[in-house]
């Protein structure tokens, strides 16, 4: 009995043994070392993210061998924050923005420029179908950026003077879809994938931004000091080379089950709503992408313009290295 207690006890330990040489445990220094050493890039629920969400699900970064660290956030504000406090590498914004960024001293610059579509949509209930008839009427948007823009054009367009619409930030495009089904607002800007939904939940689109308008203002964004930076340069390049190998791959095999999970979790819409959607239509826009451009010049200019009317920058104000296409001419 003694004998086959002693060598039970031996088979244990060298069970533990065996168990401690095979495994790696990484010490708390090393997994800080590769966090630091790992590129972060500052994300939240729009279309034009869709891509990168997909490359992390799908192990596309791992397949580039780079170390590229997705941060979830809510809003592109978040980002942006991200980006200023040097918590992220790399950041979804938009040009507007990295303008005001810049005359508030921040060094930022867009490496890529991202594709989409902006819709103007009005609630269910009563929805308006005529954009003059949103005078004096809430409107959700993000301040500073591409969607104020629209508001401004489209007020110009039919006639009505800029403090005509009623504007509110609302920052969180899930909020923004939220609010508006259920009728809190009586409009507001969304993309995809909650411009379908909204449409499904009876929302009216009043407006969609045309093919000459598809190039939007939402871009990726990095420091200059970053940029310079030789290795953090060659791995926002792979991060690029893994967003465009992403879009092949949505709009070619539409692996709906991965993306499904993503619009679901992600997004946090309704399950039921997606599955619906997909249902009816299977080969939905909500799970296609177009690739990131080139930084356009002209693009900058027009924001530039619209905050010199809004008096939101000064007129002296340098935009040169808004744009940087050194990455991009890579592709």
């Amino acid at each position: 009995m003694r004998n086959i207690l002693l060598i039970t006890l031996l088979s244990i330990t060298a069970l533990f043994s065996c168990k401690g040489e095979s495994e790696h445990v990484v010490s708390p220094e090393e997994l800080a070392k590769q966090d630091s050493a790992a590129l972060h890039v500052a994300v939240f629920p729009c279309k034009v993210c869709l891509p990168l969400y997909y490359a992390e699900a799908t192990g596309i970064f791992q397949s580039l061998d780079v170390d590229i660290r997705l941060m979830h956030l809510s809003t592109m504000e978040d980002c942006d924050t991200a980006l200023l406090n040097h918590r992220a590498e790399v950041a979804t914004s938009d040009l507007a923005r990295l303008i005001c960024m810049t005359k508030d001293g921040n060094d930022v610059t867009a490496i890529a420029q991202m594709q989409g579509k902006t819709f103007l949509m009005t609630r269910p209930e009563k929805p308006i179908l005529n954009i003059k008839k949103l005078k004096e009427r809430l409107i959700a948007l993000d301040r500073h950026s591409e969607t104020d823009y629209f508001s401004d054009k489209l007020a110009k367009e039919v006639g009505l003077e800029q403090l005509d619409f009623f504007r509110t930030q609302i920052n969180n495009h899930q909020l923004r879809y939220s609010m508006l089904t259920n009728c809190l607002y009586e409009a507001a800007f969304l993309d995809e994938p909650y411009a379908t939904l909204a449409e499904e939940m009876g929302c009216h689109t009043l407006w969609e931004s045309s093919k000459k308008d598809t190039c939007t203002w939402n871009v990726l964004a990095m420091t200059n000091k970053t940029l310079k930076d030789k290795s953090r340069a060659n791995q926002a390049s792979k991060l690029i080379d893994a967003y465009q190998l992403a879009v092949e791959r949505m709009n070619e095999n539409m692996d709906t089950l991965c993306l499904d999970s993503i619009i679901k979790k992600v997004y946090q819409l309704p399950h039921i709503q997606v599955d619906t959607i997909i249902s009816i239509h299977p080969n939905s826009e909500i799970y296609r992408a177009s690739k990131l451009l080139v930084p356009k010049k002209t693009e900058v200019e027009t924001a530039k313009q619209w905050l010199l009317e809004r008096k939101w920058i000064p007129a002296t104000l340098n935009t040169e290295k808004i744009t940087n296409d050194i990455l991009m001419k890579k592709q």
